[in-house]
């Protein structure tokens, strides 16, 4: 199986990832599951901002999972997303984009 990872910040997705794993029916990286660049499309994207937004989180990671008939599933939101696979698959330096929305809000 595969799911998909959006990184939200400050309300908009600046990476997003899929996620899939052989040996594991998790996809978590810190599990050894692999990560590839994946364009989210307009509805996954407004699926993970919405659930940020929900949570009222201005950094987060929001995973999406694919059920039977294509939809996408909300089913994980995290408020301290690891971000270094991301950034590596993505080329997004998610280290500069954090920093600058912290410097943002002094």
């Amino acid at each position: 199986g595969w799911d998909l990872l959006a990184f939200v910040l400050d309300g908009e997705v600046v990476a997003a990832m899929k996620r899939s794993s052989r040996n594991d029916w998790r996809n978590n990286i810190a599990r050894g599951a692999d990560g590839e660049m994946f364009d989210l499309n307009a509805e996954e994207e407004e699926a993970a901002i919405r659930a940020a937004t929900a949570l009222q989180a201005d950094i987060c990671g929001v995973d999406l999972l694919p059920g039977p008939d294509g939809t996408r599933y909300v089913i994980e939101a995290n408020s301290v997303p690891g971000w270094s696979k991301i950034s590596q698959v993505t080329g997004v330096d998610i280290a500069d984009q954090l920093l600058r929305f912290m410097e943002s809000k002094r």
